[in-house]
This record gives C-alpha cells, sequence and structure tokens, in this order.
C-alpha cells in the first residue's frame, strides 16, 4: 500500500513524505537495505522537513542494524536549527542515541546541553533535555542530578507526556 501511494502522489511533496512511509514500513518488516534503498532521493530535497526526515530515518535504520558509527556519520551534516527546537531535538535524539551505543556518554549529554544553549526559552528543547540528561545522571549513577533534572520537568511543565516522563524517572530512582 505504501509503495503505491508512492507511485500515486502527484507533487514532489506528498511523494516524499509517501516514501517515508514506505521507509518505516521495510524498517518495521526488517528490510533494512531495501529501506536504506529507498531514502537515497530524498537527502536533498526541496523540503528541508523531508530531507532532515530522511537522514534520521536512515540512523534510525543503521541503528537497527547496529551500525552506529555509521549511523552518526549520517546526520552529521543534519542541522535542524533552521526548522525550530522540536525537530532540533528529534536530531540531537538520534545523535544521542548513537553515542550511547558507541559508548560516548558524555558526548551525549554534550548533545543535549549544546540544544538547551541554542533554544534557552524553548520547552520544545529544554523539557526533551532535561529528561535525557536525567536519564544519562541516573545511568552514571547521580541520583541526586537524575531527580533534579526530572523535577526540573515537573516545575517547568504542564505537558502531561513530559510529566508522566519525569514522574516515571522519578519512581525509579525511589522519589
Amino acid at each position: 500500500a505504501a509503495r503505491r501511494a508512492v507511485g500515486l502522489a502527484s507533487d514532489p511533496s506528498t511523494r516524499g513524505w509517501a516514501t517515508l512511509v514506505l521507509v518505516d514500513a521495510l524498517a518495521e518488516q526488517d528490510l533494512g537495505d531495501d529501506a536504506l534503498g529507498e531514502l537515497g532521493g530524498l537527502y536533498h530535497h526541496e523540503d528541508p522537513e523531508i530531507a532532515l526526515s530522511a537522514a534520521l530515518r536512515q540512523a534510525q535504520v543503521l541503528g537497527r542494524q547496529e551500525a552506529w558509527a555509521e549511523a552518526l556519520k549520517s546526520l552529521s551534516e543534519a542541522d535542524a536549527s533552521t526548522l525550530g527546537p522540536a525537530w532540533d531535538a528529534s536530531v540531537v535524539e538520534q545523535r544521542s542515541s548513537c553515542l550511547l551505543a558507541l559508548g560516548q556518554p558524555e558526548a551525549a549529554r554534550e548533545e543535549w546541553r549544546s540544544l538547551m544553549a541554542r533554544w534557552p526559552n524553548e520547552e520544545e528543547a529544554k523539557l526533551p533535555a532535561y529528561l535525557a540528561l536525567s536519564e544519562l545522571a541516573r545511568g552514571a549513577g547521580d541520583r541526586m542530578a537524575a531527580r533534579a533534572l526530572a523535577r526540573q520537568v515537573l516545575t517547568e511543565s504542564s505537558d502531561a507526556g513530559y510529566r508522566a516522563r519525569a514522574e516515571e524517572i522519578l519512581a525509579r530512582l525511589g522519589g
């Protein structure tokens, strides 16, 4: 069905988004090489959101194949700063995952800190960063920092999703 939608798409943007759906379907079926093959034409798409989504999908598929260094490299030129804090946070989340898989937690922390520095007043950047940094602190055994960061989310956000994630972290930390 997804392949058919790509063929029926009448304009480049619709075709690009349909191709991304096809890539997701292929990846879910563990057809990573096929998924990567479908992404080829999207990396330089005229729609910057489609181009960035292609880079993110490539990194995700490579991550599923445990090709972490290659996944990280595929994001080396991904710049979401012009698309806004939510897109930037998505790129940082993917980079951070790769760095953690490569055994580089400090570099992952720096990715999140840099995100907050780029978007100091934007919840879409700060809140995911607080949560990620809390998880990283917990993983490093710094329960006090992990609690403080999770509580920061509860203090600054009324968003139910962010709050639930912060409460989950606090519950795992014992309060």
